[in-house]
């Protein structure tokens, strides 16, 4: 899991181990053993939503939090036409909060993660969901004093939210939500005109110091003065990007936007954490050269020995002395 390929892994092995191996059969033994990890996993994730399994949380925590994000990996046949689809992968986290009440723009550190866990897979937003449910039952989410999720604004993670985390206060990534008021100032104005930087530094600024409503009617007006969308307008087109933020984005995520009282609570209100998993997940799944089937020796079982390798409480570890154990 160290390198970016089986050829990597099968020179990792010579060099440390003085084992010599094709990469061939190291692809052979690691799909198998993320077979294991998919199946064990999938068993698990069944009992749990049938209430067969009592959860255990390894620890009680003050403040935990939960993100989640995707992204996309090359597959070797196209699926309904479309030869990229989306992997998925949830975070789990302990932190401690740093509250921090007279802070400048850009200036914030908040709470960071400490013990990071993860989940991933090739099926749907629902069927994460349940194992990322599973992995903070474990985590101590019941328990936890605080609980948090934290993610951009996308349609499928805020479903997911609301199904398995409905007690979790939910938090709007800050970079996406500046990026909704870049992308409308460039819609309005027209991208890299000083009218464009000046409106979108204002509302910003705005958007740090808590003012919603006021947002909120400045991207309404604009929305009115640009025109309602048209069926015919694509989806990216700027009647559509104004409309939506102005009166779905904006309007639908008040209480997600509270920055100053998150700021006063010293919460984490960024999705850093999701988004660099994605970036660690893809230097092993995506590339130009890396095609990849949707199960059985694909992509199903390299994302679930990411998930282990990666999870920072010694599974990987301990996974791999109890593989070694006399059968």
């Amino acid at each position: 899991m160290v390198g970016r390929s089986f050829e990597d892994g099968r020179e990792i092995l010579q060099v440390h181990t003085n084992i010599a191996l094709s990469a061939k059969y190291v692809r052979t033994v690691a799909e198998k053993e993320g077979l294991a990890l998919v199946d064990e996993r999938n068993r698990e994730v069944k009992n749990y939503q049938e209430g067969r399994i009592q959860i255990q949380a390894v620890s009680s925590v003050d403040l935990l939090v939960v993100t989640a994000d995707g992204g996309r990996i090359q597959m070797r046949e196209a699926i309904h036409g479309e030869r990229w689809k989306e992997d998925k992968i949830g975070i789990v986290y302990d932190a401690t909060a740093n509250p921090q009440t007279l802070t400048n723009l850009g200036e914030y550190v908040g709470a960071k993660a400490q013990t990071k866990t993860y989940v991933a897979t090739l099926e749907s937003w629902e069927s994460i969901g349940w194992m990322l449910r599973l992995e903070a039952a474990r985590r101590g989410y019941v328990q936890a004093k605080t609980k948090l999720f934290v993610a951009d604004g996308a349609r499928p993670i805020r479903e997911l939210k609301n199904l398995q985390f409905p007690e979790a206060i939910f938090i709007l990534d800050w970079a996406h939500a500046a990026e909704h008021l870049s992308n409308s100032a460039k819609a309005f104005f027209g991208e890299g005109s000083n009218e464009a930087i000046r409106w979108y530094e204002k509302h910003k600024s705005m958007l740090w110091e808590g003012k919603i409503e006021p947002i909120i009617e400045d991207l309404q007006k604009l929305s009115k003065r640009a025109g309602f969308p048209k069926e015919s307008d694509p989806e990216n087109s700027p009647r559509r990007i104004l409309y939506q933020n102005a009166f779905s984005y904006f309007l639908h995520n008040k209480e997600a936007l509270n920055y100053p009282y998150f700021r006063t609570q010293g919460w984490p209100f960024g999705s850093g954490v999701a988004e660099r998993a994605i970036k660690q997940f893809a230097l092993r799944l995506k590339g130009s050269e890396k095609f990849w089937n949707f199960s059985h020796t694909g992509a199903e079982e390299m994302l679930a020995l990411c998930a282990l390798y990666h999870s920072e409480d010694e599974r990987w570890d301990k996974y791999w002395q109890r593989q070694a154990q006399p059968r």
